[in-house]
């Protein structure tokens, strides 16, 4: 009977490598599935911060409309219109804004800032044409200004916008003003770090302007979370490119050894062949262990065969 010789004895070694391992494993599994539910969690929360600030923006709009009638909205945004056309004086601007009124409404938007933290409250009016020729070159050259404002509260009395100005804005200004024809409402935008929300003024079924409010504090806060999903996303993005580096080594340290051990142990079972395979085993843990141990095994169960094969030829010949 052949079989293949193996004279190195199995070394005694220190167990506990392939608990290691498993460790290893169970431990990256569990980080992957934290990773995996902050990600989940920061965008749910972003989601429902978003959904709080925009109520509560919304609902400082809705407490601006009710300082105006409906007839100063309408002068307001009318004479800031002409104004921007060039039709009408900058004497007629100047009485308005020296009106005890228009004094009134801009100091009642300044507290309405100071109790609701709003960067600013503004009545604008709608430029149509100018927000019709929206433009993303327009946009990002700063050169796209659809909104003219008619009245500005800000935090800081020093920094009002003056009656009649233009500001540039951005592309989710120009899709906010356009959900409103789409839906009838409007939504929000970021601009210049800052969280905006529209509130539509209409007059005869037309678009006439906006109540705007900005607040810089509430934005700022949700880019953070915005933060926290992309950190979230890129994790799962590295666990999605380790996943396969993963899987392939626990299969070619831990899985395949295994296999192999219990392939070559049943084809002892069935051939008593001795396996060279399993002296390849190099795993240096338990699994190489047990490798080396069933590889004496055999051996020792074929010196044993080949000892009782020839002490019983021996006494067939004796008996001959």
């Amino acid at each position: 009977m052949k079989f293949f010789k193996h004279d190195k004895e199995p070394q005694k070694r220190k167990t506990g490598k392939l608990r290691k391992k498993i460790i290893a494993l169970i431990t990256l599994t569990v980080f992957f599935t934290m990773t995996v539910v902050l990600a989940i969690s920061a965008g749910w929360f972003y989601i429902e911060a978003m959904a709080i600030n925009s109520l509560f923006n919304d609902s400082t709009s809705d407490i601006a409309r009710t300082y105006f009638s409906e007839e100063e909205m309408k002068e307001y945004l009318e004479l800031a219109k002409k104004f921007d056309a060039g039709e009408a004086t900058a004497q007629e601007v100047q009485e308005l804004q020296e009106s005890q009124r228009y004094q009134h409404l801009q100091e009642m938007l300044n507290n309405l800032c100071a109790k609701t933290n709003m960067t600013n409250i503004s009545l604008c009016a709608l430029n149509e044409e100018e927000f019709q020729n929206y433009s993303k070159q327009k946009a990002n050259d700063d050169e796209w200004m659809p909104l003219i404002y008619a009245i500005d509260g800000h935090k800081e009395e020093s920094h009002h916008i003056p009656f009649g100005t233009r500001r540039p804005e951005i592309a989710s200004v120009y899709k906010s003003i356009q959900n409103y024809y789409d839906n009838g409402v409007t939504g929000i935008a970021f601009k210049d770090n800052c969280l905006c929300t529209f509130l539509p003024i209409v007059s005869e079924d037309k678009l006439i302007g906006f109540i705007k409010t900005e607040d810089i504090e509430n934005a700022t806060y949700a880019e953070m979370n915005l933060l926290i999903i992309l950190a979230g996303g890129s994790s799962i993005l590295v666990i999605l490119l380790l996943l396969p580096v993963l899987v392939i080594i626990v299969t070619k340290t831990i899985v395949s050894p295994i296999n192999l051990v219990a392939q070559e142990a049943e084809e002892f079972k069935e051939k008593h062949l001795i396996s060279q395979k399993l002296d390849t085993i190099k795993t240096k843990d338990e699994i190489q262990f047990l490798s080396e141990a069933i590889l004496k095994m055999e051996i020792d169960i074929n010196e044993y065969i080949d000892k009782i094969t020839k002490i019983t030829a021996e006494k067939e010949r004796g008996m001959i």
